[in-house]
């Protein structure tokens, strides 16, 4: 009998000669009960498996949905889904055994170099949920496909997905996760998130475009009702890495078998290009909250897929930091650091020259200036405090050090003034990001300068607080100006690692880096041609001048300063050699 194209690994339901055995995993339990089909069924142990339960039965045909009950001690857990189950019902509250749909990939992977990736980061319920977006099926998976054209137009190529696996839609982030590879069915507009995920990766490929997923192995939503009723060795014990207090166990060995099942099948069957890990440094840790030096779920992770896809951790938890020294040999981790020190140099803090300059050759980190956590691009240039008492937890959540500004005025504002000096501050910042090489990331909507009104931590903010505003006009030439820039990134020595970096000051070869110095010059140079960037952070205008050329000439791509030799407060200049 043909069954789900989800191999096995010895757990969940397992077709066999005349039938279906289900087969799970639990600890210190007294009893465990199946409910299949709305009937319940006692489960025995296996004679050979320890802490496994099965139950086998002849005449059965799928699809069949099931839940596991559990009673240990005086505690009872119903409705358990099945952890190694890729499938619910369009509840969610159901483990579903199906038959994997047939799909045909008509593109293969488009195989990006990772020194010109530009990432666009994203939560597919907010990225078209409001009635600007104009598409047929808002805050799907299929609305996102709709929007493709656009992505593609704006020259991005790889898509970063939020957690898209099951979670409780309130939470509309997805970071509290109930299961790791059941999709959430509400992101599908007819509940087939299998095939919609297909769907979305099958036309990315066609315009060029990688999907990457976010992944949440950290931890879980509350472990009553997703692991911890299987084993409470599952999680970490007395040991909170995730500020959740329910930080999952990764290192465990059935622990890892469930989350490499779960990769396995966002490889293989949806055909993702690359994953992100939440939280990474969580999955580096013994059941003390130790960090393993070669920690066993990401060894075989990285020796599995290594060479299949592309590989991103956050290099922190809530308990600890390793940005230059994660415990991996194969991924990109996210650089805070350069993400910071642009910031406070946009807003003119001291010292944050010779920062930039020690970060400036790591190409095996990701670069962004904002994210889907923190304010968004126009909300750092508009807000020096967080506005977040609707999440609920009276403005004690979200980052504290923003490294924001808000250019004369706490929000939302029309002066003209503010708006100039805020527009430039942000076209400081984003130019100053694609001077570095390695993956870029942007935040959806930065690039038509979104907001989040001040909150910056909005994941519980299914509502307009979090949408991205396709109608909004704040300054509709930011989009054309962004476009630009990734343009002029991906087709020039910005994103060669093997470019020769000279640093100057106002005048050519003559670099300063005093504690005041608030001007940024760089030439990079390959064997096609030079690029120059300028930008001076600072009130007062400074004159500059470009370094004499051999052969050719300068062409200026982009200035916003009234005379490109004379930067203002937070302008730029952009030139290319041509000959």
């Amino acid at each position: 009998m043909k069954q789900d194209s989800t191999e096995h690994c010895g757990f969940g339901v397992i077709a066999e000669a005349g039938g279906f055995r289900f087969l799970v995993y639990a600890e210190n339990i007294d009893t465990i009960t199946l409910t299949l089909n709305d009937i319940e069924y006692p489960m025995e142990k296996a004679p050979v498996r320890l802490h496994t339960y099965t139950l086998f039965f002849e005449k059965l045909t799928p699809p069949f949905h099931y839940v596991y009950n559990i009673f240990k001690g005086k505690d009872f857990f119903c409705d358990l889904l099945d952890p190694f189950c890729p499938f619910t019902d369009p509840t969610g509250t159901k483990s579903v055994y199906k038959l994997e749909e047939p799909y045909s990939f008509d593109s293969s992977h488009p195989h990006h170099c990772p020194d010109k990736l530009v990432i666009y980061e994203l939560c597919v319920r907010s990225f078209t949920n409001d009635p600007s977006s104009k598409v047929k099926h808002p805050g799907t998976l299929e609305g996102l496909i709709e929007k493709l054209d656009y992505l593609e137009w704006l020259g991005v190529n790889a898509i970063e997905l939020l957690p898209v696996t099951l979670f409780h839609p309130p939470q509309l982030w997805g970071y509290m996760p109930r299961h790791f590879m059941a999709l959430a069915p509400h992101l599908s507009y007819d509940k087939k998130p299998d095939i919609s995920l297909k769907k979305l990766v099958d036309a990315a490929h066609k315009k060029g475009i990688e999907i990457y997923l976010d992944l949440v192995f950290n931890h879980t939503d509350s472990m009553e009702s997703v692991l911890f009723p299987f084993c409470e060795n599952f999680y970490l014990k007395n040991y909170d890495a995730t500020g959740c207090g329910n930080t999952l166990n990764a290192n465990h060995p059935i622990v890892t078998t469930l989350l490499l099942q779960a990769v396995k099948r966002f490889v293989e069957v949806y055909n993702i290009d690359g994953i992100r890990f939440d939280l990474g440094l969580a999955l580096c840790r013994d059941e003390n909250g130790e960090i393993y030096s070669n920690p066993p779920f990401i060894h075989q992770f990285e020796n599995l897929y290594k060479k299949k896809i592309k590989i991103f951790y956050e290099p922190w938890d809530t308990a600890g930091y390793r940005l230059d020294n994660f415990p991996s040999k194969n991924g990109f981790v996210w650089d805070d650091l350069i993400r910071d020190t642009i910031r406070r140099f946009a807003r003119m803090d001291d010292g944050q020259l010779p920062l930039i300059f020690e970060r400036f050759h790591s190409p095996n980190a990701v670069k962004m200036v904002s994210c889907h956590d923190g304010f968004t691009l126009f909300d750092l240039v508009s807000y020096e405090q967080k506005h977040n008492l609707f999440n609920g937890y009276k403005n004690r959540d979200g980052h504290t050090g923003n490294f924001s500004s808000n250019c004369g005025f706490e929000g939302e504002t029309t002066d003209e003034g503010i708006l100039t000096k805020r527009i430039r501050r942000a076209e400081t910042i984003f130019t100053m990001l694609f001077c570095f090489s390695g993956p870029i990331l942007i935040n959806a909507g930065d690039e038509f300068l979104s907001t989040h009104y001040g909150n910056n931590n909005p994941f519980n903010q299914d509502n307009r607080i979090s949408y991205i505003e396709w109608n909004r006009q704040i300054y509709p030439s930011f989009k054309d100006f962004t476009k630009k820039l990734i343009d002029i990134y991906k087709n020039s020595p910005l994103s060669n690692p093997h470019a020769l970096v000279q640093f100057h000051g106002q005048n050519p070869y003559q670099l300063r880096l005093q504690h005041s110095d608030h001007l940024f010059v760089i030439t990079k140079t390959d064997e096609k041609c030079s690029i120059f960037i300028a930008a001076n952070s600072w009130k007062d205008p400074v004159e500059i001048s470009l370094p004499a050329l051999e052969f050719g000439k300068w062409d200026i791509l982009v200035s916003t300063a009234k005379n490109p030799l004379i930067l203002e407060h937070n302008t730029v200049l952009i030139a290319k050699t041509v000959f």
